[in-house]
């Protein structure tokens, strides 16, 4: 009796290990499935793109509209509605589990607005450094005078579902970041214009106002506030 007992045991302790595999796989289809999904595609502005020393893809997300909102750190879900006709992603706090499947964990905030990519890109392995994008030192440069306009603009497309995300496509002035890169190797690009300058000026928001354009003043929060 006990002998049949233990069989029986066995055979569950078998079937369920065989079972997780699966079921697993099948959980990490409807994930990734989810996560390729044009239709669900997260939009986000770019503040800064680099290459570190590390040969890491080290990308700054501009998250000002979370900033906005006082205490966001107290609320445990960050919510993002797909990009519709090309806009910027809309972003909301809750304390909620949304029903919506585009969320984060507030917890894991900074991991996603700090990305460190880990899918390598083709130029990896050619610099120990490069800056390939700035926000705010291109727009003091060009304030400066160091650097014509106009202003250049940087997003990602990002897949996010159920706290898992993946970075699908970057661009930078409507290029790929691999277009881009190829651009800058054949001189057609000057990546100096995102460096940073000891400008030795305070600039008002008026000298912003004439470079920024109206419909992008609110890509630029650190500096105009709205």
């Amino acid at each position: 009796m006990l002998k049949e007992k233990g069989k029986i045991i066995l055979i569950i302790i078998l079937v369920v290990q065989l079972i997780t595999p699966f079921t697993f796989l099948i959980y990490q289809k409807s994930v990734n499935r989810h996560l390729e999904n044009p239709n669900e595609y997260i939009k986000l502005n770019i503040d800064s793109i680099s290459v570190s020393y590390e040969n890491e893809l080290f990308i700054e997300f501009d998250i000002s509209e979370i900033h906005k909102t006082d205490n966001y750190y107290k609320y445990n879900y960050i919510i993002f509605e797909p990009s519709i006709n090309n806009e910027y992603s809309k972003i909301k706090l809750s304390n909620k589990l949304p029903q919506s499947n585009s969320y984060i964990y507030n917890e894991h905030y900074y991991n996603l607005f700090y990305y460190e990519a880990e899918e390598p890109y083709g130029f990896y392995e050619k610099y120990k450094y490069l800056n390939l994008y700035n926000k705010y030192n291109e727009l003091n440069n060009i304030a400066y005078g160091i650097y014509e306009g106009p202003i250049t603009e940087a997003y990602a497309l990002v897949g996010i579902y159920n706290n898992k995300y993946k970075i699908v496509e970057i661009y930078i002035d409507g290029y790929t970041i691999n277009e881009y890169v190829t651009l800058y190797e054949n001189g057609e690009i000057n990546l100096l214009r995102y460096n940073y300058y000891d400008w030795n000026t305070e600039f008002t928001n008026d000298d912003y106002l004439k470079i920024i354009p109206e419909n992008k003043r609110n890509l630029y929060y650190l500096v105009l506030g709205e």
